[in-house]
């Protein structure tokens, strides 16, 4: 091999897993400046199996959820059994925020009668309702009664 050169079997193994890469750098780059680049510059004849088109395409939708701050969505998926590994992983940089503006919007919403910590717990994927109103007390809410 000449210097610069990949072995054959290595550069196989790039193009193979060139797609799952390319779907892991969407998510980790969801909120930069440089996603939109990275949509914009997909090459959909590069991929020719349809699996890996299935794999940039569920990225592209995460990707959305995540700009869009779509709470709900976000930890359906999250939760969904055949929601790839390493998505779930990538999906945890952005956990924080979405829950703190689950809980923001959540708070607003149930203000007059207070935020049901069981919608809290189900929605955001809470072990129990004590984490639940521990989380809303932590983001400076107070939780007056529990209907």
């Amino acid at each position: 091999l000449k210097s610069g050169q990949l072995d054959p079997a290595v550069y196989r193994n790039v193009v193979r897993h060139r797609a799952e890469m390319f779907a892991y750098n969407l998510l980790a780059t969801a909120l930069s400046m440089d996603s939109l680049k990275h949509v914009c510059n997909i090459k959909w004849g590069d991929y020719a199996r349809e699996e890996d088109r299935e794999l940039i395409r569920e990225a592209l939708r995460i990707q959305q959820v995540i700009k869009n701050t779509n709470f709900v969505e976000f930890f359906r998926i999250l939760r969904r059994p055949s929601t790839n590994y390493f998505f779930s992983c990538l999906m945890l940089i952005h956990m924080h925020r979405m829950r703190l503006l689950a809980v923001e919007i959540l708070t607003k919403s149930y203000q007059v009668t207070g935020t049901p910590l069981s919608l809290v717990k189900a929605k955001l994927n809470l072990p129990s309702e004590a984490d639940a109103d521990e989380l809303i007390k932590a983001c400076g809410f107070f939780q007056e009664r529990d209907p």
